[in-house]
């Protein structure tokens, strides 16, 4: 492939409610294999995190979570995850060793483009799930979220949830949400091979 590296690497899809601690996750995971070039984040929240469709005048000033909430518009959302599929796919097509894919996939219909692109491309494929216990886990997920998801749409994501047999489970913490070192899995599957 390109780069002599296609095939050599790992993608990793987190999955996990708002404030689940799982972009703090992806982050530490990507920051350790970043300094060799070998590790990417993709995330439909980079879109709103960039700002979406607001001009720089409108974004003039604002801080990373005020950039965010100005930004997010559910009819972007598409336009967000089409545009996380194509960070994914150029980190694909340029071997890169470790892709992170970092969204909230409450369903693993969400997450299956993810899978067929790296099955086709011959990378090793891992779930890691932020697993949310109950209504106060959910409720604790919401208070510590950046973002100002409504409690409405956690409910409606709570509903929506559909178990992934194959996924490696890890339980939140406020540590982990808070960027701190994770807590120990629990593994329902093999841990990822990382190259």
């Amino acid at each position: 492939g390109e780069g002599g590296r296609e095939g050599r690497g790992a993608v990793l899809i987190m999955r996990g409610l708002p404030g689940s601690g799982k972009s703090s996750v992806s982050r530490a995971v990507t920051e350790l294999l970043a300094a060799e070039g070998g590790a990417v984040a993709c995330s439909a929240d980079h879109f709103f995190e960039r700002g979406g469709v607001l001009s720089e005048a409108e974004l003039a000033g604002l801080g990373a979570c005020e950039r965010y909430r100005a930004a997010f518009r559910t009819d972007l959302l598409g336009e967000a995850h089409a545009q996380c599929r194509a960070a994914f796919d150029a980190a694909l097509a340029g071997g890169v060793p470790l892709v992170v894919v970092d969204n909230t996939h409450s369903r693993r219909g969400e997450y299956d483009y993810y899978r067929a692109a790296a099955k086709e491309r011959g990378y090793r494929l891992a779930v890691l799930e932020l697993r949310c216990a109950s209504t106060a886990e959910a409720r604790s997920f919401h208070a510590r979220c950046s973002h100002g998801v409504p409690w409405a749409v956690y409910e409606s994501m709570l509903r929506r949830w559909e178990a992934d047999e194959g996924a490696v489970l890890l339980a939140a913490s406020p540590s982990v949400a808070d960027g701190r070192a994770a807590a120990p899995p629990r593994q329902e599957a093999p841990p990822p091979q990382l190259p």
